[in-house]
């Protein structure tokens, strides 16, 4: 009977253990609400440097100057009177400010942005969500297109106009938000490439950005704070293997073992990406290399469809390396069908092989068309 006690405080405080919420994980943003500073903001920013001069972490990638707001920030009377200083941080004494729509109204600076180095490199294949919380400027009219666009290197342009790029995080629609309040934002992605930096703001021009509401500016100007990026489960590990092991043959072929397309399609998905980022890596760290890709499929459907969808997805391999960097002329495509198999078609593990992505290292007087 004496043990009945502690078998009843063992099972409370197992219950009391898987009762509580699950630990998120690490967010990936230093300096998430702003709070750190480098230097106390005084004064009203006019360049993309005061901005990166005073947030710890964060830094503007153009010299258009998005704003730091907190107690002690004096705002010039005539932007005062506009609105702008008025809000509050969401959490802590201190937010951040940009413009992301009004260039073709001629307002300077109608595009700004922040841009932060993550605490570590996204992981190929991983999905991610990124939440942020937004106010916005009273007066100013509601925009869409607020983006997050995650890169391998940093951004530092001249100039303090728009930024074309692609980014993978997007809130198309006009964000309204009530006076005075603050919206919380939040949407997954699975990173595609080993990113190291997040870009916040509007890389659409006006024409493709959606506005609405009534307003006296002809302008959107909207408050950022509290930004997250986190893994989601199932977490992947880091793959540091190599595709081309020592020593390095030409006109061999090597597999791309991780190469998934939906069913009868030549989309890659997202369980693609770490194989095909090992290939981004050697490419780029053998800048004279020439590669060529060779799609193939099973025997199983017919012969000229086949050879088709082989060269769709080989093709498709081949955009997703010019899209990161590599140049057009180092990289060819082509597709074999059925025509090729490595393994008999008769039972489902050999077909599953025959489907494969293969590429060989290659001289000019051997490419294949």
């Amino acid at each position: 009977m004496r043990r009945q006690p502690i078998l009843i405080c063992i099972l409370c405080i197992a219950h009391w253990l898987f009762s509580q919420p699950a630990t998120p994980y690490l967010n990936l943003i230093p300096n998430p609400s702003f709070e750190e500073l480098t230097a106390i903001p005084q004064e009203w920013f006019y360049t993309g440097a005061h901005f990166t001069q005073c947030s710890n972490h964060w830094n503007s990638p153009t010299s258009a100057s998005p704003d730091l707001y907190g107690p002690r920030l004096n705002v010039p009377r005539h932007w005062r009177e506009k609105g702008f200083g008025k809000m509050y941080a969401k959490d802590g004494s201190y937010c951040a400010g940009i413009t992301m729509y009004g260039c073709d109204n001629g307002k300077p600076h109608c595009r700004e942005y922040i841009q932060v180095l993550l605490d570590e490199p996204l992981v190929p294949g991983q999905l991610y969500e990124m939440t942020l919380w937004v106010a916005h400027l009273d007066g100013s009219l509601w925009a869409g297109n607020l983006g997050g666009y995650f890169s391998e290197d940093k951004i530092s342009e001249i100039g303090a106009s728009l930024l074309e790029k692609d980014p993978q995080v997007l809130w198309k629609d006009a964000i309204v938000v009530k006076e005075g309040s603050w919206l919380r934002l939040q949407k997954t992605f699975s990173a595609e490439v080993d990113a190291r930096y997040l870009t916040i703001g509007n890389f659409f021009p006006d024409d493709r950005t959606t506005t609405s509401g009534e307003s006296f500016l002809n302008y959107a100007y909207y408050y950022l704070d509290d930004v997250s990026v986190h893994k989601i489960d199932p977490i992947l590990t880091r793959d540091t293997s190599t595709l081309v092991p020592d020593p390095v043959e030409t006109n061999r072929f090597y597999a791309l073992n991780n190469i998934y397309f939906d069913y009868d399609e030549s989309t890659l998905l997202p369980a693609s990406y770490h194989e095909l980022n090992k290939l981004l890596k050697v490419m780029r760290e053998h800048p004279d290399w020439l590669i060529q890709i060779h799609g193939h499929t099973d025997i199983f459907g017919d012969a000229v469809y086949n050879q088709h969808l082989s060269v769709q997805r080989a093709r498709a391999v081949v955009n997703y390396l010019i899209k990161y960097g590599i140049e057009p002329r180092r990289v060819t495509y082509v597709g074999h069908g059925s025509q090729q198999p490595i393994a008999s078609n008769a039972k489902e593990a050999g077909r599953q092989m025959n489907r494969r992505v293969e590429f060989k290292i290659i001289v000019p007087s051997t490419v294949e068309y």
